[in-house]
């Protein structure tokens, strides 16, 4: 059942790497597999040779024994809390948002196969991801307009331990050093948070972005905003973070939901268009699409791309797919 498609990229003067003349690349992207997984899953992250998918309507988290990317199977799952909208691997624990429990699961997952939840932490209302960077964990809470820092420096006993206003209906964050950058799905921004106190976190900008920023990723002096409304994707200089600016604007497919960055390409799961877009972030004032791959699963929604394989969650026929990116061929 495997699916290829080849993209034709063509390239204008000068536009990319200070090329002077018209040239062609091709290459192959393959859908190498799909296994049933939970009801209506939408994350996906993946550590050593499982993927952990969190399934919104299942009130659990799927784990993926992957090491054959062509045969992935389930081999155990973990009931979470109500509505789990994201999770993040960590250590031996798994960190889920529970949407309408409006609290975190903490999950070992020391032994995959096993897996158990060993703690339950109220935090803000609607929490829609988390983030884990260091012993914190960050939170954007969607309802209460505000992000909740979690010690999770003793996995088994979580405590907040800091909150900052955000934009209106936060939705995704992204934490690099001592800033925290959030995407506010409700007002059309950007926040950028400094928590370099953990216990004072304070949001110190705002900036414009596309219709209902959904996520964001961020590598170097730049910010990647995945807007869902507008679908496309922001590029955002946040080299001085108390002065944010967008400087990159570039279409996607219909209703994209995440990014994930791999070199200088970036990949995005478009769930109304049932593909994956292709972005060059070579330049990232000049971002393009170079190409689009028609995915067999119904509304793909989660991304992980890790190495050559991107991991797919699709939400409507509640299964997860194998994607051989072949990154190499660019």
């Amino acid at each position: 059942n495997m699916k290829k498609i080849v993209f034709s990229i063509l390239i204008g003067t000068g536009l990319i790497l200070g090329l002077t003349a018209l040239s062609a690349t091709t290459t192959n992207i393959a859908q190498l597999a799909t296994a049933p997984v939970g009801v209506q899953p939408v994350t996906v992250f993946v550590s050593g040779n499982y993927a952990y998918v969190a399934n919104l309507n299942s009130a659990s988290i799927s784990v993926m024994d992957i090491s054959n990317p062509n045969l992935p199977v389930e081999v155990a799952t973990a009931t979470v809390g109500i509505s789990p909208r994201m999770n993040f691997v960590s250590g031996a624990y798994d960190y889920v948002a529970n949407q309408t429990s409006n609290n975190m699961s903490v999950v070992d997952v020391s032994d995959p196969k096993h897996p158990v939840q060993v703690a339950l932490l109220a935090v803000g209302g609607h929490p829609r991801y988390v983030y884990v960077s260091g012993h914190y964990a960050y939170l954007p809470n969607s309802l209460t307009h505000n992000l909740s820092v979690v010690d999770i420096a003793d996995p088994k006993h979580p405590a907040v331990v800091g909150t900052s206003a955000v934009g209106n209906t936060p939705y995704n964050v992204f934490v690099r050093g001592n800033y925290a950058y959030v995407a506010n799905f409700g007002d059309k921004t950007m926040s950028i948070v400094d928590v370099s106190n953990p216990t004072n976190p304070i949001q110190i900008a705002t900036t414009s972005v596309g219709g209902k920023p959904f996520s964001i990723q961020v590598e170097g002096r730049y910010a990647y905003v995945v807007n869902q409304a507008s679908s496309s994707i922001s590029v955002v200089d946040v080299l001085d973070p108390h002065a944010p600016v967008q400087v990159g604007l570039v279409s996607t497919g219909k209703s994209p939901f995440f990014l994930s960055l791999n070199g200088k390409y970036g990949y995005v799961p478009n769930n109304a268009s049932n593909t994956i877009s292709v972005l060059d972030f070579t330049s990232p004032t000049n971002p393009i699409q170079i190409g689009t791959y028609a995915v067999t699963g119904a509304n793909p929604r989660g991304m992980y791309v890790r190495g050559r394989y991107a991991y797919i969650t699709n939400a409507t026929d509640n299964s997860f797919s194998v994607i051989d990116l072949n990154s190499k061929s660019f």
